[in-house]
């Protein structure tokens, strides 16, 4: 039942991450860095990831070493080598920190593509 759940939400979202890879794919910007590119997208992945698994967005820092992980980077991650592998080597967990960060100020994707 629960795989059923989640398999029609992530079809019903099939639209959605269909335009987070095209804006992914978007000329550049003046001033952007090339990560700021993938914000929308790590927005919407941080949607999906909560409705379809139940838990918040979020990336683990280790105090000591200042790496950052968490199932989020691994789901990102894992998206964006399937998906985006011309543009894989742009997200790494820092970025997605920093996209998540982005959404938490200016939590509407759309104003912020």
């Amino acid at each position: 039942a629960l795989a059923n759940q989640v398999l029609v939400e992530t079809i019903a979202n099939l639209f959605i991450l269909e335009t987070a890879l095209r804006s992914a794919y978007s000329p550049h910007i003046p001033h952007k860095k090339k990560h700021e590119y993938t914000y929308f997208l790590i927005a919407l992945l941080a949607d999906v990831y909560k409705q379809t698994t139940g838990l918040k967005a979020s990336v683990t820092k280790d105090p000591v070493t200042d790496e950052r992980k968490g199932s989020f980077v691994e789901f990102v991650m894992c998206f964006a080598d399937h998906f985006l592998f011309e543009q894989s080597s742009i997200l790494n967990a820092r970025a997605i920190d920093r996209g998540l960060e982005a959404r938490r100020k200016n939590p509407d994707p759309i104003l912020e593509a």
